[in-house]
């Protein structure tokens, strides 16, 4: 078997995008909180539906339901967390696909209060534009998008990415996250 010893993400980051590897450390807390929420969601299933809680997607899926809605016909749940749970796996799901705009979205809907300041301005040089050109729009605003005024579908998402990480939002999507594996993990226990 071949030894497949690469070096790490972060080491790859530095190198082709040293702004995109600031976003690194808060993303990769996201992403870790991401997999607690998935792994609590499963281990809660496996005790009910063993084979469904690897196969099945957790809110929706091909066999035309989720582990959550089954979840939560078996088990009592409050409607609060009837209408979490299923937002987490989305947050989740946003994160893991690199979609920090829709990432912000869903905080914001469920932490009406968090409104990030604008971190990220994107600024677009003109192919023909002069070195004197270029510094200009470097040290004025004229023509600065504010990231969050854009799409990472249109703009990509590594503005986005450096916005999220600086202003909170991976940070908050962290503690959704937490929170939903804790009412599994409470349920788990309970049941």
């Amino acid at each position: 078997m071949e030894d497949f010893d690469a070096p790490s993400l972060g080491m790859f980051l530095v190198k082709a995008s040293p702004m995109l590897a600031l976003a690194l450390p808060p993303w990769e807390r996201a992403m870790v909180s991401c997999f607690h929420f998935e792994l609590a969601v499963r281990l809660l299933a496996q005790k009910f539906f063993a084979g469904d809680s690897v196969t099945r997607d957790i809110a929706t899926g091909k066999k035309g339901e989720g582990l959550l809605p089954m979840l939560f016909r078996k088990i009592a749940f409050r409607q609060e967390e009837i209408a979490l749970l299923p937002k987490c796996n989305t947050l989740r799901n946003k994160l893991i696909h690199c979609e920090p705009d829709a990432v912000l979205k869903i905080v914001q809907e469920l932490v009406p209060k968090f409104d990030p300041p604008n971190l990220v301005h994107q600024i677009d040089f003109p192919t023909d534009a002069s070195g004197s050109d270029n510094l200009k729009a470097l040290t004025t605003p004229n023509g600065a998008i504010p990231v969050k005024d854009t799409s990472s579908r249109q703009e990509g998402f590594a503005g986005w990415m450096i916005q999220a990480a600086g202003d909170g939002t991976f940070d908050r999507a962290s503690g959704i996250l937490r929170y939903g594996a804790w009412i599994m993990n409470a349920k788990a226990e309970a049941s």
